[in-house]
């Protein structure tokens, strides 16, 4: 076989050829173990770094294996030292070439090992006098915070970032419009989304109750979990008021609503209540005179004080009167007393 150039040998043992380079020569030094590179590789690379126990022989077993030589009977002994000299020559490079990665290697996974997701920053601004503070956001849109209440809003808000911001206690805001980045506030297990609008918040943590009312625009509101996707709109006017123990929302304001969405009055009955009932942003009235229909009891309230009071809430078979009454008394600030089995329900604290 015609001797190879001695560059393109160098560059074999140095580990620097191309794959077809690699097997010709390989094939080369296999036909040629008497090749003087191969000696001086051998040379000058014995006293490298130590291998991991074992390898060496077990890369040269493999070798041996894939590659057998078949040298003449009058030569064995030298043609068997030689070729095992090319072989481990062979192995050397491709050790050489592990030594010299595995610094890199041992580094890339000691990068992967320490790297942690980026964390979302929050800045924080907090009212701890006695009077309400003005807060002007990255974005232009003005919140006033009341005394005790706490927001914190994204790092880059409404330039890098989303237009997410969270508060405890009682905010109003004047969000600044911007199509592309929707203004997403979280309050005590509300979610509210506007464009562009002026509304009041009160989300105290220590309270049972979280609402939200609307001044100028139109926002869209949900339930901060996972559990319900429903999607809740107010008008200028209207007040969402949200329990967060019974998860029930009662929307407040002078919107008319046409007969389409208003339940006819004693159009259900006790016995044709499955397991639950929603009342869907329903008129208070109509309300509780379904429940009078479906409980068999006396519900007496006044046209004028619940006009504008609407429920939106599920009823649970399981659900007592008393417990339902209750939460819709606590949610649009109604007073309840009984009397012979009647529920008399009056506007204001009994």
């Amino acid at each position: 076989m015609q001797k190879l150039p001695d560059e393109l040998i160098e560059k074999f043992l140095s580990g620097n050829c191309t794959k077809e380079e690699a097997a010709l020569v390989w094939n080369y030094l296999r036909k040629n173990p008497d090749e003087s590179y191969l000696l001086k590789e051998f040379e000058q690379e014995d006293g490298e770094a130590p291998l991991p126990e074992g390898y060496r022989e077990e890369m040269l077993a493999y070798i041996t294996e894939m590659t057998p030589v078949a040298p003449a009977e009058k030569k064995v002994k030298r043609l068997n030292f030689l070729w095992y000299g090319a072989a481990a020559a062979v192995i050397l490079v491709i050790c050489k070439m592990w030594l010299l990665d595995r610094p890199a290697m041992k580094a890339s996974g000691e990068h992967l090992a320490s790297y942690e997701a980026p964390k979302t920053e929050w800045i924080t601004e907090s009212n701890a006098g006695k009077k309400e503070i003005m807060v002007f956001l990255p974005d232009s849109s003005k919140v006033r915070l009341s005394p005790g209440a706490r927001m914190l809003y994204r790092k880059g808000f409404g330039t890098i970032a989303n237009r997410d911001v969270q508060v405890s206690g009682k905010a109003f805001f004047d969000v600044a419009k911007n199509q592309q980045r929707p203004f997403t506030l979280y309050s005590e297990g509300l979610q509210t989304s506007v464009l562009g609008t002026s509304f009041y918040v009160n989300a105290n943590p220590y309270s049972d109750k979280v609402s939200v009312k609307l001044f100028t625009g139109k926002v869209r509101i949900s339930l901060d979990d996972s559990t319900s996707k429903r999607a809740y709109y107010l008008e200028p006017g209207q007040e969402l008021v949200f329990s967060k123990s019974s998860r029930n929302i009662a929307i407040n304001g002078p919107v008319k609503h046409t007969e389409d969405h208003i339940a006819k009055a004693h159009s259900l009955k006790a016995d044709t209540i499955s397991n639950w009932y929603m009342f869907n942003n329903q008129r208070l009235a109509d309300v509780f005179d379904q429940l009078s229909a479906i409980y068999n009891v006396d519900i007496e309230y006044s046209h004028s004080e619940i006009r504008d009071m609407y429920f939106i809430g599920k009823l649970e078979k399981k659900d007592s009167l008393n417990e339902i009454i209750s939460d819709i008394a606590i949610l649009n600030h109604l007073s309840v007393t009984t009397s012979n089995g009647r529920y008399i329900i009056r506007k204001g604290k009994p």
